[in-house]
């Protein structure tokens, strides 16, 4: 299966790679043979050949330079599993630069062929051919410019959005009245609960209130087991709630072995498993942890102590 998707995207990254290089060269032919038919009649065949390649090599470069920076902007801010996203970058990197090169070789024979060929015209003032020289090349580099706008304004939101989670992410923390009780919810209409991803969660304290009261019930008499175990159901509610690119998944994961190991430190792997099985006990949470986990990368440990509260401060 993996090896089926690695090909789709070699296969679509090389069509698409394609697409762009004869998009640059067609836009940079079309720009250079104006420069030709307008300086004709001025000058000697030759010079004005010259003078269009030269211009061909000009707009292709600034051409190739601006769809360059639009698609990989685009491409980066695209979610696929973190081994498709590296060989998209690789064909990118390896591929794009031969065939724009390619595409320039061949349309810039093209251009000498067809100059060489054009009638001479009707000679035209210096600065009306310097116009209409430089409009047809402005006129798509505006366009281009415009498409980048666009896309980074959606970009930009995302980025924003991205900060506003990963922040709340890190601030989620176990407080001392969550252990204790005080802030213990009423149990939850059980088709209200379920019929979201997120479920109920009246006291707001981001762990699911038929969780908690589970944990509450099955532990009643220990403190240190409920500090724990709140805290990773915490963690692991966020895969449902907080993660929808590579960087919110990365700051819950990390979130989320910190609080896997302060819960191993006061119970067992069987009762952590337990745990994970009450945070996505229906089939479209569990849907959704998969899908979560979609945005899979690496990631590092946070610093400090693994549990939020320090257990031997609780009784029991």
């Amino acid at each position: 299966m993996h090896e089926l998707i690695s090909e789709h995207v070699i296969v679509t990254g090389i069509v698409l790679i394609l697409a762009v290089s004869a998009f640059v060269a067609v836009a940079s032919y079309w720009a250079s043979l104006r420069v030709a038919k307008i300086f004709l009649p001025s000058m000697s065949r030759w010079l004005a050949m010259l003078l269009s390649f030269v211009w061909n090599i000009a707009s292709f470069y600034i051409l190739s330079i601006l769809v360059w920076a639009i698609f990989t902007f685009s491409e980066s801010d695209l979610h696929f599993y973190e081994p498709y996203v590296q060989i998209s970058n690789a064909i990118l990197s390896r591929f794009l630069g031969f065939s724009f090169f390619l595409f320039l070789i061949v349309e810039s024979v093209i251009l000498i062929i067809r100059v060489y060929r054009f009638p001479v015209g009707q000679r035209v003032p210096w600065r009306r051919a310097l116009w209409r020289c430089v409009w047809p090349l402005g006129a798509i580099v505006l366009c281009l410019f415009i498409i980048g706008v666009a896309l980074d304004v959606p970009a930009s939101n995302l980025q924003d959005k991205t900060a506003t989670a990963i922040q709340y992410i890190q601030s989620q923390k176990i407080t001392l009245n969550d252990v204790d009780g005080t802030n213990l919810p009423p149990q939850p209409y059980e088709p209200e609960n379920d019929a979201t991803v997120a479920g109920v969660d009246k006291n707001n304290n981001g762990i699911r209130d038929d969780v908690e009261l589970a944990i509450f019930a099955k532990y009643p008499n220990s403190e240190k087991i409920r500090a724990a175990e709140l805290q990773y159901a915490m963690t692991e509610q966020m895969f449902l709630t907080q993660v929808f690119n590579t960087d919110t998944w990365k700051a819950v994961a990390e979130e989320d072995a910190r609080a896997y190991t302060c819960a191993l430190s006061v119970i067992s792997y069987d009762e952590s498993v337990q745990l994970q099985n009450l945070v996505f006990n229906t089939q479209t949470r569990q849907t959704a942890e998969q899908k979560a986990f979609e945005f899979t990368t690496s990631h590092g440990s946070t610093s400090g102590n693994a549990c939020d509260i320090d257990l031997s401060l609780l009784s029991n």
